[in-house]
């Protein structure tokens, strides 16, 4: 179906790409590199293949601001970590006091637009888009977000189970080549 082959042409299994040390490519057109991870691990490692020096980064379901502590230390570029619980906020904010975090929720246009900033790195690992029944979720909510900060985003790096299946059957060929 077309709304499931056009983002997977754009989406990569991140682990394949960390395997071979391959660079995200370029952006086609409007639309960004979709990195698909499963695991902290694999989240975490993706981060090189996608942030860069002056990188803009916006990390959706930040948690405890570990990841976003990560990032920040790989970009001189504004890193917002973002979360929906306003405890887990207060208690990144506690254990990074360096590092910016606020409260939005990651399906809430208007929250995210407020932050302001012109994000060209996006990372999403928020519940309910993993398991296999997340994938048109999944699908929406990264082209809610490619249309939110259009034009200056050029990668996602999403922990998604099912986009990154849904990536490596779609490219097979070329992770087996």
């Amino acid at each position: 179906s077309r709304v499931l082959s056009i983002p997977a042409r754009h989406c990569h299994n991140a682990q394949c790409m960390i395997a071979q040390a391959a660079r995200i490519p370029a952006a086609i057109s409007d639309h960004p590199t979709l990195l698909c991870t499963v695991g902290v691990r694999q989240y975490r490692e993706a981060i090189d293949l996608a942030v860069r020096s002056d990188s803009n980064v916006l990390e959706i379901g930040c948690h405890f601001g570990v990841t976003t502590q990560i990032i920040q230390s790989r970009t001189s570029g504004r890193v917002i970590g973002v979360d929906v619980s306003p405890k887990i906020v207060q208690a990144a904010r506690a254990k990074f006091p360096g590092a910016e975090f606020e409260v939005a929720d990651a399906w809430s246009c208007s929250d995210l637009i407020r932050l302001g900033v012109g994000f060209d790195v996006v990372l999403l690992d928020v519940g309910g888009i993993s398991g296999h029944d997340g994938i048109l979720e999944s699908i929406g909510l990264v082209n809610q977000l490619k249309a939110l900060f259009k034009p200056s985003l050029r990668a996602m790096i999403i922990k998604s189970k099912c986009l990154r299946d849904h990536a490596s059957v779609y490219r097979h060929h070329e992770y087996n080549s």
